[in-house]
């Protein structure tokens, strides 16, 4: 038992090393470190995106402010840069924290203390611009600080190709100590589209833009979690696309992508902002149906509710014009699916999706263009 006035122990430092750095022997038996090893950057974020941290919300948001489910630490993250001495041992250099209290008025900060801010919301796929604006103007003094469309001030640059993003004026600063804030400014907006270009290649499907399935891996366990804590359901749709190797091979794997792509679209139309869409590989899709804040509508039911999405998504895709396949297209295309519900049909991410999956098969073997519901949900929803 610890004395009253004792600290509680500190949780590790989790450190994440990138490919050969030949630190490990410094950190391994360091009981103070958790030692992760990773491929490449893709990997890192991979490792990152493990748990919801900080009670991030996510209702109503599409784009890349979603990865907020999935990309928030949940440790202080610290940078370190190993580097080889004349050959030497590597040498760790860790930046600690600096408050920028040292600095000279309108001098370009160093990277630490309230930067912290700037590095959580990049993480969290969040705008940057608005924190790092008043980070200068606590900084400086000069509360006129603003980032401008166009008209005086200083040319604020920032990736992809060094473009100008803005101007960014003040009322009292001089003009060098504005230049160096617009450096400043500059080098993270383009630390920042940097990247969510890297969280676009991890976690998204570059055929159709929908999450992959690297990120269902990580969101539906979480998703889940917070369903159970919130006795919320979730339902989980697991579907392909009837017949799809026959339409690639007659018409070419060109034509098969943009008719991937055309689902995925419709599938937008069809979902809640909330809900997740994921391209599970080849022409099967997984949508997670995610509630946090439960039904909008109070007289509703979740299954129900889901059931009815699936079946206009159905329609939806059995209507559609898909003017690549010819003369024959309308009508032509259809799907085979399952829904499961948690917690009826499976407590955990693996169960929920395996249970999918065998409604989905159920479905090919009723005929195709048929979507199987879960015995738990279908007793849920009345049926």
């Amino acid at each position: 038992m610890t004395s009253p006035d004792s600290s509680p122990p500190r949780p590790p430092v989790r450190v994440i090393l990138v490919g050969r750095t030949g630190v490990d022997h410094l950190l391994r038996n360091d009981p103070a470190v958790e030692l992760i090893r990773a491929r490449n950057a893709f990997d890192v974020l991979g490792e990152l995106s493990e748990r919801v941290g900080g009670g991030a919300r996510t209702a109503g948001v599409r784009g890349d402010a979603a990865f907020d489910a999935v990309l928030s630490p949940d440790a202080p993250a610290a940078v370190v840069r190993a580097a080889l001495v004349d050959g030497e041992e590597p040498v760790a250099d860790s930046r600690g924290s600096v408050d920028g209290g040292g600095a000279a008025v309108g001098d370009a900060p160093a990277v630490g203390g309230d930067d912290g801010e700037l590095v959580h919301l990049m993480m969290r796929g969040l705008d940057i611009v608005p924190t790092a604006l008043e980070l200068i103007r606590r900084r400086t003094g000069d509360a006129g600080v603003s980032l401008e469309p166009g008209g005086a001030g200083v040319e604020v640059r920032a990736e992809p190709h060094g473009a100008v993003v803005g101007w960014l004026q003040g009322r009292a600063l001089p003009r060098e100590a504005l230049e160096a804030q617009a450096r400043w400014l500059g080098a993270w907006m383009s630390l920042a589209a940097q990247h969510a270009e890297l969280r676009d290649a991890a976690l998204r499907d570059p055929v159709t833009g929908a999450w992959n399935r690297r990120y269902l891996d990580r969101f539906l366990p979480v998703a889940i979690e917070e369903s159970a804590r919130r006795r919320h359901a979730l339902t989980l749709l697991l579907f392909d696309i009837d017949n799809f190797k026959t339409f690639n091979d007659t018409y070419g794997h060109s034509v098969g992508d943009e008719v991937l792509r055309e689902i995925v679209r419709l599938l937008e139309v069809c979902t809640r902002p909330q809900d997740r869409i994921c391209r599970y590989g080849g022409d099967e899709f997984v949508v997670v149906f995610y509630e946090p804040d439960g039904p909008r509508d109070p007289g509703s039911t979740h299954p129900a509710s889901v059931f009815d999405i699936a079946a206009r998504f159905q329609q939806a895709v059995f209507g559609q014009a898909f003017p690549l396949l010819g003369s024959n297209a309308p009508g032509t295309l259809t799907i085979s699916g399952g829904l499961a519900t948690y917690p009826w049909d499976g407590r955990t991410a693996e169960e929920l999706v395996a249970r999918a999956d065998q409604l989905a098969y159920r479905s090919k073997e009723m005929g195709k263009n048929v979507i199987t519901v879960g015995a738990g949900a279908n007793k849920q929803r009345g049926g």
